[in-house]
């Protein structure tokens, strides 16, 4: 399945005994990250294409587009042994995640998950030393620290304004 964007594309595909779900660039064709299972997988993007989720035996790994690393640990969810997913699918705000499974228990039942979906920690760490730097008139190298003349401080101020300004919440 394409991201929203179009830009990733997400793939199941078996690996000898191992289903693996894998990421890659649209645009290159080159696998970008590889999340492995010894069991069955199901996965899907969010619909802002920052998140992405694979369900597999062991639960549910939301990820990190940009970083394309898990946001939080695994969530486990009961009935989600081999061959008892379903289907996965993302509420249109994002918010929630709904895991459908088959219960294998006395009687076969379908149930139900909706497990919240973590948000990644965006850190940008180009925007923070750039605010540090225009706000104090100094920045931090392999000299120590030092005052910033006032055409670095400008360029450091004009790139700070390209990323977005300060950093927010």
């Amino acid at each position: 399945m394409f991201s929203p964007d179009e830009k990733l594309v997400l793939t199941i595909c078996q690996n000898g005994t191992r289903k693996e779900a894998r990421l890659w660039n649209a645009a290159t064709g080159r696998a970008v990250t590889v999340a492995k299972s010894i069991g069955g997988i199901i996965a899907g993007f969010a619909p802002d294409g920052k998140t992405f989720a694979v369900a597999s035996d062991n639960g549910v790994q939301f990820w990190d587009t940009a970083t394309f690393r898990p946001i939080a640990e695994e969530v486990p969810v009961l009935g989600a042994e081999a061959g008892n997913l379903a289907s996965l699918a993302f509420a249109p705000d994002g918010d929630t995640l709904a895991l459908g499974t088959w219960f294998k228990g006395f009687i076969q039942e379908p149930r139900l998950y909706l497990l919240p979906v973590p948000r990644p920690l965006r850190t940008d760490l180009e925007r923070i030393r750039l605010w540090i730097e225009v706000a104090t008139w100094r920045t931090l190298d392999d000299d120590g620290i030092r005052d910033l003349d006032a055409r670095t401080w400008r360029e450091r101020f004009r790139r700070l304004q390209e990323l977005g300004g300060p950093p927010t919440r």
